[in-house]
């Protein structure tokens, strides 16, 4: 164990000399490929030692690193989330989510190197993962918000199960919290693209459903509910099969 710390902190200062810009004599450009293989090794001998904090700083280091580097957003999203892995075995739930969140941001930005569904669809599984955390610790507001960003990427990257499986759990969070419009507006939205999919537009009345109960809580009048049931049979004419819409 103590030889895993004692190699850990020897490749981190070798990592440091190798971004200080100085040799002997002159001035030289970091080498940021060469130092960001001992922060890599530095990092796995934290963690052999179950040293998760100090694992996970070397990983944000790397990440830094990485940044410099032409493979710079892939290596450094994934940096970061190793990082969240670490602050994970301490229950640091605050930097799992930080951490995961500059994970999604830099995947957001990796356009210019990466292609654009392989871009959405990873910073869609980092929101997706800050979304079940909240949702871990009760925070419904978080997680409905997390959810809904999560799926608007999976939408771009035309992963619908997962969008859709995202943005039925902004609807469910948004509806616990008796933020009815919002509930709404998604589970009508879910409902219209599962129409055009052949293999889940049997599940679009269950969404239009969930609307109408949510329209009912939120107050609306017995009219305007009756209009939304009538365009939502016209949207789907499976709907009108339920038996919920028929005790309408």
């Amino acid at each position: 164990m103590g030889d895993l710390i004692v190699r850990a902190k020897e490749l981190e200062n070798e990592s440091e000399r190798k971004l200080g810009g100085w040799g002997f004599f002159y001035y030289k450009e970091p080498e940021y490929e060469e130092a960001a293989h001992l922060l890599h090794e530095a990092a796995n001998c934290y963690k052999a030692a179950k040293y998760w904090d100090e694992a996970a700083a070397i990983y944000i280091k790397l990440a830094e690193c990485h940044l410099k580097t032409k493979r710079k957003h892939e290596f450094a999203a994934n940096s970061y989330v190793h990082a969240a892995v670490c602050y994970e075995s301490k229950q640091n739930i605050e930097k799992v989510i930080d951490s995961l969140g500059k994970a999604a941001e830099i995947f957001e930005k990796g356009l210019e190197t990466m292609p654009a569904d392989h871009c959405n669809q990873n910073a869609g599984k980092r929101y997706r993962e800050i979304a079940e955390r909240y949702e871990s610790n009760q925070n419904k507001e978080k997680a409905a918000e997390f959810y809904e960003k999560a799926a608007e990427l999976f939408e771009k990257a035309q992963l619908l199960m997962s969008a859709n499986h995202c943005n039925h759990k902004a609807a469910q969070h948004a509806a616990q919290i008796q933020h009815y419009s919002k509930a709404i507006e998604i589970y009508e939205k879910i409902a219209s693209h599962s129409l055009n999919d052949s293999l889940l537009k049997y599940q679009a009345k269950r969404y239009l459903l969930d609307a109408g109960i949510c329209r009912f809580f939120r107050g609306d009048d017995l009219d305007s509910i009756t209009k939304a049931l009538e365009q939502y049979r016209k949207l789907d004419p499976t709907f009108s099969d339920t038996s919920e819409y028929m005790c309408q």
